[in-house]
């Protein structure tokens, strides 16, 4: 991936790093890995770099080939507001806090070595208040 722009380098790494924290949230029926985290990757993309590359980015990766419908899944997600999307992750989180609780605590020790650590504030949003690890 060393061709990738700067841009899509960046875009890629909060991708992947955004399939982290969604493995924090727990599974609803009709959502695939990529409808859970498009419901929060694109106000991600947008907080970090702005409208003009979150729309950049999307318009990319709905062109990626392969058994993912990246389309389609951009498309449900989109289809949301921002405020909405946000709702829909607090619903996922109030069905099942204790497993999202539960996953969050897992994480810390991932067998790849990757750690994601989770601000107290971000965490609150997620009812995951409490399952951050203290930074050494």
């Amino acid at each position: 991936r060393a061709r990738y722009s700067p841009d899509y380098k960046a875009a890629t790494l909060v991708h992947e790093m955004g399939h982290r924290l969604a493995l924090l949230l727990p599974r609803s029926a009709g959502l695939d890995g990529h409808r859970l985290l498009y419901l929060f990757l694109y106000d991600v993309w947008t907080d970090l770099y702005g409208r003009e590359f979150a729309d950049r980015m999307v318009r990319i990766e709905r062109r990626i080939p392969g058994p993912v419908d990246y389309g389609a899944a951009w498309s449900w997600a989109l289809a949301m507001t921002r405020d909405e999307r946000r709702e829909r992750l607090r619903a996922l989180v109030a069905r099942e806090p204790a497993q999202a609780r539960e996953a969050a605590g897992r994480q810390a020790g991932s067998a790849n070595g990757l750690r994601l650590e989770l601000d107290e504030a971000v965490a609150g949003e997620f009812g995951l208040s409490g399952v951050t690890q203290p930074r050494h």
